[in-house]
């Protein structure tokens, strides 16, 4: 059976995913199996894969069903005591998977380990180095679009791993479970990261470990669909989630934060936005029983205290986030 266990969720990216297999074809560390799971697409990518990868195994799905369903569909299927997540828009360097294993290898109670993610279209530029909370305990990447001067390459202990280029020990999903599939896509990593913390497990990250993203793109606007999900799941995983005290401050201050943007968006008749706003918070009403029921099993669950969450709000020595509230939609795309 292969140590590591490469889960790479797809949907319609067949050259990029082409890219991403080519650099792990290269890799200095072996024993590992790639899983390919794929959303339906329908361009091709099954058999671009099969006729250049053919080792590489491969789940087709029958539908796309988001970030969190596919990397389930890829965990449970994999053979490694080591899950290593991967997006498909990503490159790697060649001892890329040979950091990773030996960073989350070097600790028992090590959970999940993140790499150095810089910008495929500048790598001098951080994507991401790790997850942080802000004072309400909503996540940010550490280093986003930074220039990267070496900054953050003392390996530390983080929060949490941002799912695009981490690794996980599968223990910790028999512990904890797997990614909540109700969260579809965006922030389920963070929901993870959370529920491992309240279980004991750590987060570290491994600067050593390159990657490149592509990623979307940084201009702040977002398509309707997507920021549907962002903006429910940003109340999802802390519903689920966050310190008592912590969730009631959060509660309020997002509650005076919908009335702003209620009234904004009617006094300047953006009537999409204001649609977009009610459709998010009606979801977020018909989740909060399954939401609450999840919050009840994970605090049942813990293995620590609060305190040893709430250090983690606006930590000490990284860069503190503000809450940015509803951003312009764009809604020619859906």
């Amino acid at each position: 059976m292969p140590h590591v266990s490469i889960v790479i969720p797809t949907y319609n990216g067949k050259q990029m995913l082409l890219d991403c297999l080519d650099s792990l074809s290269t890799q200095s560390f072996s024993d590992f199996e790639v899983v390919v799971v794929d959303g339906a697409s329908d361009d091709g990518s099954r058999e671009a894969v099969s006729n250049r990868f053919p080792e590489a195994r491969w789940i087709a799905l029958e539908k796309n069903g988001g970030f969190s369903v596919a990397v389930n569909a890829g965990i449970r299927a994999s053979r490694g005591d080591y899950i290593l997540l991967l997006n498909n828009d990503t490159t790697v360097a060649n001892d890329f998977v040979e950091k990773m294993f030996k960073a989350i290898a070097s600790d028992d109670l090590i959970g999940s380990v993140d790499a150095k993610r810089l910008r495929m279209e500048n790598p001098r530029l951080i994507d991401c180095m790790g997850l942080q909370l802000n004072k309400w305990g909503h996540a940010f990447q550490i280093g986003h679009l930074e220039e990267d001067r070496g900054q953050w390459d003392e390996p530390r202990e983080i929060f949490g791993v941002s799912g695009g280029a981490a690794i996980y020990r599968k223990e910790l999903f028999d512990d904890i479970g797997l990614f909540d599939e109700s969260l579809e896509s965006y922030f389920e990593d963070v929901d993870i990261a959370y529920r491992a913390r309240w279980a004991g497990w750590k987060s570290v990250n491994a600067p050593d470990a390159i990657v490149l993203h592509k990623g979307g793109g940084t201009s702040g606007k977002m398509p309707a669909k997507r920021a549907f999900l962002v903006h429910r799941n940003m109340i999802g995983y802390r519903v689920k989630n966050a310190p008592a005290k912590k969730l009631i401050g959060y509660l309020l201050n997002r509650l005076l934060g919908d009335l702003y943007w209620f009234l904004a968006f009617v006094k300047n008749r953006k009537w999409n936005q204001l649609i977009l706003l009610v459709k998010i918070r009606w979801a977020v009403l018909k989740l909060i029983p399954a939401w609450l029921s999840a919050r009840k099993e994970i605090m049942g669950n813990k293995r620590v205290g609060a305190d040893q969450i709430i250090k983690w709000f606006d930590a000490p020595g990284l860069p503190a986030c503000a809450y940015q509230g509803l951003p312009h939609i764009d809604n020619s795309n859906h």
